[in-house]
């Protein structure tokens, strides 16, 4: 848990120093994270969502200075469970690629596509071979259950009622 907590301040830093070079107090960028309570409710539920949260952090940090390649490649390992993350990539490139926007796009895959490849190849000897796959990316791709749930449902009374 202290883990979580000191990479919880990692990010808050980050996102402190990315809003000072916007003209937005240092203090200003580190409390939306840390006050967060979506964050708070992360970090005190073991989360891995803090660990993306902070190698999303530190690419954009790395994009806003002028690394794409680099913010690409951190921009890989939570996209390697997600593709919420891999959503940012063009808008990262564009921002951070300077002339290189075609190697970090070749970056960011090859370390995806490794980094799955790796992890679903460790996950046969535990579980059926599509089992990582399926769980990780496959839900989001698939679409295997279109019932309605209750959050669906809130969202459009929220949308529709707002």
């Amino acid at each position: 848990s202290m883990l979580l907590i000191a990479l919880d301040l990692i990010t808050a830093v980050l996102v402190g120093r990315m809003g000072a070079r916007r003209g937005i107090p240092f203090w200003a960028g580190a409390a939306s994270i840390l006050l967060n309570p979506m964050l708070i409710l992360a970090s005190g539920g073991a989360s891995a969502a803090v660990i993306d949260n902070l190698f999303i952090s530190m690419a954009i940090f790395l994009a806003m200075r002028n690394h794409g390649v680099a913010a690409a490649a951190l921009l890989a390992l939570p996209a390697s469970t997600s593709l919420y993350p891999a959503a940012f990539l063009l808008s990262l490139l564009a921002m951070g690629g300077g002339g290189r926007i075609g190697m970090a796009v070749k970056t960011a895959v090859f370390l995806i596509a490794t980094i799955v490849t790796i992890a679903a190849s460790a996950s046969l000897a535990a579980a059926p071979p599509t089992a990582y796959l399926q769980c990780t990316l496959g839900c989001n791709l698939t679409l295997a259950s279109l019932r309605p749930n209750i959050g669906l449902w809130w969202y459009m009374f929220v949308e529709m009622f707002a």
